[in-house]
Formats: structure tokens, sequence, C-alpha cells
């Protein structure tokens, strides 16, 4: 059996294979969101995670929807049909970096439901106006929101572990 101990956010980085985001995020970090820190006018902020399946560190910009000290990623795409690649990243994944403005933090990603998410549908149409287009335009899917919470600065990260074995599944012993 082998050990693979997957780096985290101190990981690889693999720019997006869109030309306009490698920009933003380029332009964002290099000024401290000087450069490249809106969208139609409005702020945003990179999120950092580890992809779901690559394990390599991603990056987006993201909507600036804060609520307190907590930050909130609506996962819209635009109204696209399927969920934008950060989504999953942020389920498998909790543990991601935000950057701010100069400012960057880590926090834990949740998934919101019910009466919680309702209520922070209604914050985050208030940061963007176009969520309830986007919502109209998703044909029926579910648009998950994530709110991203706060960790303490000394808080130890646990590194992510999966177990390679070359054993079939018959042969693996039953956890």
């Amino acid at each position: 059996m082998t050990l693979i101990v997957e780096s985290g956010l101190d990981g690889e980085y693999v720019p997006s294979p869109t030309e306009s985001v490698r920009t933003q995020v380029a332009d964002y970090e290099a000024s401290g969101g000087v450069k490249g820190g809106t969208l139609e006018g409005r702020p945003v902020v990179i999120l950092t995670s580890v992809g779901a399946k690559s394990g390599k560190v991603r990056k987006n910009p993201v909507m600036r929807i804060v609520d307190g000290d907590r930050y909130v990623a609506v996962a819209s795409a635009g109204g696209a049909p399927a969920n934008p690649s950060w989504y999953a990243n942020l389920v498998a994944h909790p543990r991601v970096r935000l950057q701010d403005g100069a400012s960057v933090k880590e926090f834990a990603a949740r998934e919101v439901s019910g009466d919680e998410k309702r209520y922070y549908w209604a914050v985050a149409e208030r940061f963007w106006p176009h969520f309830p287009e986007y919502r109209r335009l998703a044909g029926g899917r579910d648009i998950p929101i994530m709110v991203l919470e706060p960790i303490a600065p000394r808080t130890p990260i646990t590194p992510y572990v999966r177990y390679a074995s070359t054993l079939s599944p018959s042969e693996e012993a039953p956890l």
C-alpha cells in the first residue's frame, strides 16, 4: 500500500484554462486586489481551493459577498446548467484561502440549505443583482451556496490523505 499525501493549499498551482480568469487572478494577486478587483463594477475576491480530482491548487475570482466575518460563495456559474468546478473542489476539500484586497485568510467552506440558504440568498442578492436572473437561467438546477467561515490563524492543517493500493477491491480488508 502506498500513502499519498496531498499538499493542500500550498501545493502546485494550476492556472485556469480560461484566459480571462488567469489574467484576472494574476492581476489581482500581483496588485493586492487593486487591478482585476471588479466584475461589472462590483468587487471580487480570489478563492483558492484544492482540485477535487487533481489535488492541485486552483484559483477563481468570485463576487465579494460578506456577512459579518463570513464570506458567501454562490455557485451560480452565471446561470449555466452545471455547477462551476470550484464548487466540487470546496465539497471535496473545504479548507480554502480567500484574498480580499491585500488580506489573505483561510476559511472552512460549508454548503447551506433550508432557512439558512434562503437567508444567504437574500444576502447575496444585495451584493449582486444578477442572481435572480441566474436562478431562472439555471433551468431547475438548485444553485449551491457555500458559506466560508474564518479559521483561527493557528488552527493545525491536517493534510488530505488517501491510500492507493495495488490490491484489487476484493483483496482489500474491509474498513
